[in-house]
């Protein structure tokens, strides 16, 4: 009896060895194709490193619970990141490698204006969408099928709306923008919209990258003595340099100086005392900030992840994440990896869901686009305040949208 008891139990045991080795060996194949997504991006930037941080960390997240599942089958995602130098050259010279080497489906990440329309005449025919932070208006034609703008580059409305409903003393501005395309296209569309608001643009200065002397501008905007300079986007160092030179040159004026962390501001503080950025605004991309009235859901978990992942926590990259949110959710509902059916998914009621708050599309009726092709996201925007960045507004993406329309289209709904 006991013999045969044993006997059973063996046979028992073997059969559920048997099953298990046969349902691992499914997982295993299930797990064996590879979707390989590829970016570029400037290894110089602080912006461009914590991109390329979250982007890797979220594809290994996603590879450690198993898989992307898409169209019944489960891929591990490998990512293919490479250095741009924000350069058209290297960034033509990389997309090749990553089209025709690596064999990517979809570029995710890539956001510098001159590397995104280098790569058109390969992304293009080969049907490879990018989804990207680029601001240039020339990847905003009905030619182009597979560009996907993931960065809020309109929330300059958002922001311009807010200040002259709570700053009406601010009548006249000086903008800052980096030499290059992206800058000379942001100016553009800055200087539209505080005219459409009221407030006088005075002038648009330029600079370039990596610059450290910034007396020029410093000099240039105490002789125009506007209410407001505005630093469309700069780095922490090129920021500590700007306003120190502002302040030193007895410029006493409100400054906009969106991508500034705590921990750059500190360093400027540090050179030039509190009360020279008393009042200055900044933008808050930090969804676990904790003066926000409401922490996105997952926002925790993000940053938890990160630190983990990485020793610290950084926010200067985060806005530029939507990226991966929006190719992830596209992939889904499209339940494919094919890119037309996969860019057929971005319509007027399509939501993406991130750390950061919702995420929603708009079309580009004016520039004959009628893809549902810019992003418009959570606006959040602090004032500091004793050296300390405090909340001071924060906006949905609808309200970016009216915003838009009441600048770009008669207050006409363009969605």
């Amino acid at each position: 009896m006991v013999k045969r008891t044993l006997m059973i139990l063996g046979i028992i045991l073997i059969q559920a060895l048997v099953v298990s080795l046969v349902f691992m060996e499914r997982v295993e194949a299930a797990a064996e194709e590879t979707l390989n997504l590829g970016a570029t991006l400037p290894f110089q930037s602080r912006i461009g490193i914590q991109l390329k941080n979250i982007l890797n960390m979220n594809a290994d997240i996603v590879n450690k619970a198993g898989g992307f599942t898409v169209g019944g089958k489960t891929y591990k995602i490998d990512y293919h990141i490479y250095d741009d130098k924000y350069q058209a050259d290297p960034a033509r010279a990389a997309i090749e490698k990553l089209v025709f080497q690596d064999k990517i489906k979809f570029n995710v990440g890539t956001f510098g204006s001159a590397p995104t329309l280098a790569m058109l005449g390969v992304t293009e025919p080969n049907k490879i969408p990018i989804f990207g932070g680029a601001a240039s208006i020339k990847l905003l034609t009905p030619d182009i099928k597979y560009f996907v703008h993931t960065y809020p580059s309109r929330l300059e409305c958002t922001v311009i709306k807010v200040l002259r409903e709570l700053r009406p003393d601010i009548k006249t501005v000086v903008l800052c923008n980096y030499d290059d395309e992206t800058g000379h296209i942001i100016a553009t569309q800055h200087e539209k919209t505080y005219k459409a608001y009221g407030i006088d643009v005075l002038s648009s200065l330029y600079f370039k990258h990596g610059e450290t002397d910034f007396s020029r501008v410093a000099s240039k905007v105490v002789s125009l003595n506007p209410n407001y300079f505005h630093v469309v986007a700069m780095v922490g160092a090129e920021y500590v340099q700007c306003i120190k030179a502002l302040r030193e040159a007895g410029y006493k004026g409100d400054i906009e100086a969106p991508y500034i962390s705590q921990s750059t501001l500190d360093d400027i503080v540090g050179k030039i005392g509190k009360e020279g950025v008393e009042g200055v605004h900044v933008f808050l991309p930090d969804p676990t900030f904790s003066g926000l009235k409401e922490i996105p859901e997952g926002a925790l978990e993000f940053r938890k992840n990160y630190e983990k992942y990485y020793g610290s926590w950084e926010t200067e990259g985060l806005q530029w994440a939507g990226c991966w949110y929006t190719w992830l959710a596209a992939a889904k509902k499209a339940n494919s990896l094919d890119p037309d059916k996969v860019m057929a998914t971005i319509d007027r009621n399509f939501v993406v869901s991130t750390p950061f708050g919702p995420a929603k599309f708009y079309r580009r009726p004016d520039m004959g686009v009628n893809r549902y092709v810019n992003f418009a996201s959570v606006v959040r925007v602090g004032i500091v305040k004793d050296g300390r960045i405090t909340l001071w507004f924060e906006k949905d993406p609808d309200f970016m949208i009216k915003a838009i329309e009441e600048v770009y289209y008669g207050g006409k709904e363009m969605r």
